[in-house]
């Protein structure tokens, strides 16, 4: 059954879903910016089978530079996409219901954009479910997509009116969206932050392709960071307060075997540019983890945290799709990319916690060569070559 979220619930949904985006996903202080904002208090959130047989479901999110976005401007791109997508529909199909939303992927700002246009539309039904279960830097590495799911038809929106919507012969070709979206977000019609609405789905499909329950799996693992920050629970670090308090629980294996601390109390010793890139932030950070005066471990981002290099052997211990994450040990909270990268000063030397958290199960589908072609043309941008590792848990 379909139940209420507040907006208390929502922060731990947006705090949970922050915690596990490997650092993108965009900003949670604009999400959290965004959803104070929102003059209307609570949404209902829908289980995927309680979808009609006719209705139809899209994913809206924004894509491009997680640092240009600002709370304004992102709140007025998901409005402009979503009616985009609706409307153009309406043209090749009359009788297009598109009913719901979901999240493209785990993140303040993604997790939130669903959240928000169910909120100010009352006719739109926001279903409990995600089409990742992290985030990418990529359209072609979306879990939906990698599961059949065409990205045609296809509605870009910015927060200035500009909107195109594009429907393709060749409905599977993934890597030509990403090429063509990347141009537009470089496109000075549209600026370095779009919304994209695609992935249409009927109620088999998101059950079956999609991530169910992703939301409610996010708002566990906030209200643990709540409990966490507030004292409530005793233990040493919010990687071990997760394990101990989430193994078994819905989406979480039940050994305790899907969490691994790096060090809590640990160190950012450099936060730096790698290489320019188009809607993107590449960037690499060394760590201290421990007790120690050397940095231990750099973790390389394209965006998102893609990989975690052990500095004493100079090899990779963790990549995408696998999720890095990186907690504020002071102020206890989930840390993305362009919160560190925007206040580097602040993160310097500031005590945080490094750990890395299993993907979604659902991406163990994907052989060991699927996985590489995926991942590796996002490696190869970061000049790391040796292909995809799964911590062994």
């Amino acid at each position: 059954m379909s139940r209420t979220l507040t907006k208390p619930r929502i922060k731990n949904i947006l705090e949970g879903a922050c915690f596990m985006a490997s650092g993108g996903g965009g900003s949670l202080p604009i999400a959290f910016k965004m959803l104070e904002s929102c003059p209307n208090t609570s949404v209902e959130l829908y289980s995927a089978n309680e979808l009609l047989p006719n209705d139809k479901v899209i994913v809206v999110a924004g894509l491009g530079a997680p640092t240009a976005v600002n709370a304004n401007t992102f709140a007025d791109i998901l409005e402009n996409t979503f009616d985009c997508y609706k409307a153009n529909a309406k043209i090749y199909n009359p009788d297009q219901n598109i009913a719901g939303v979901i999240s493209v992927e785990y993140g303040g700002l993604n997790t939130l954009a669903p959240i928000y246009l169910a909120m100010k539309n009352s006719n739109v039904k926001l279903v409990d479910a995600d089409g990742t279960g992290r985030a990418v830097p990529g359209l072609d590495t979306i879990f939906l997509s990698l599961n059949g799911i065409s990205l045609s038809p296809l509605a870009l929106a910015s927060s200035n009116g500009s909107n195109a919507f594009i429907k393709t012969h060749d409905i599977t070709d993934t890597p030509f969206y990403e090429s063509l979206v990347r141009a537009t977000v470089s496109n000075p019609f549209f600026g370095p932050i779009i919304g994209i609405g695609a992935w249409e789905m009927d109620k088999n499909t998101v059950m079956e392709k999609s991530l169910v329950g992703a939301l409610t799996k996010a708002e566990l693992i906030g209200k643990v960071i709540e409990r966490f920050r507030n004292g409530e629970l005793k233990y040493d670090g919010i990687f071990q307060a997760i394990e101990k308090e989430l193994s078994g629980k819905l989406g979480f294996p039940a050994n305790e075997g899907f969490v691994k601390e790096l060090g809590h109390n640990s160190r950012l010793t450099y936060v730096g540019n790698l290489k320019s890139y188009s809607g993107f932030d590449a960037t690499r950070y060394d760590i201290c983890c421990g007790n120690t005066s050397q940095p231990t471990h750099s973790i390389l981002n394209f965006n998102e945290s893609l990989v975690i290099i052990d500095l004493a052997t100079n090899t990779a211990i963790s990549t995408a799709p696998d999720i890095i994450c990186i907690f504020d040990d002071n102020e206890k909270v989930p840390l993305t990319n362009d919160v560190i990268e925007k206040n580097k000063e602040k993160y310097l030397n500031t005590p945080v916690s490094i750990g890395i958290i299993r993907v979604s199960e659902k991406w163990n589908q994907f052989n060991a060569d699927e996985i590489n072609k995926i991942w590796s043309p996002y490696f190869d941008k970061l000049d790391y070559k040796d292909g995809c590792v799964f911590y062994p848990f």
